[in-house]
């Protein structure tokens, strides 16, 4: 049960602090929540790009610089996808532990 919280929250955690890296607003880490979750309705397409596209778009409401926002969203990317590989080696994990 603990491994699979973690997992949860891995996703989360991840693309925000991705987004801090790059020095992102509060409105851009609300973008990024809301992306992520606004995201899993529309597949895998969806949850790769909605915590980018709701960092960005959070990033440019707050300051209107489409380039930062565009360096923001992209870095929440990467966190997201970094959390990604974390919760693929909890599900290994989950299966070594299990079997």
């Amino acid at each position: 049960a603990a491994l699979t919280v973690l997992a949860f929250l891995t996703d989360f955690i991840a693309a925000g602090l991705g987004a801090k890296r790059a020095g992102a607003s509060r409105k851009a880490l609300i973008g990024a929540a809301i992306g992520t979750v606004v995201g899993l309705f529309f597949g895998v397409v969806g949850i790769f790009i909605g915590p980018f596209i709701g960092a960005a778009v959070g990033e440019y409401l707050d300051r209107r610089e489409l380039l930062r926002a565009g360096r923001v969203g992209v870095w929440t990317w990467l966190g997201f996808v970094f959390g990604s590989l974390v919760k693929l080696v909890l599900a290994f994990s989950m299966v070594g532990i299990f079997t």
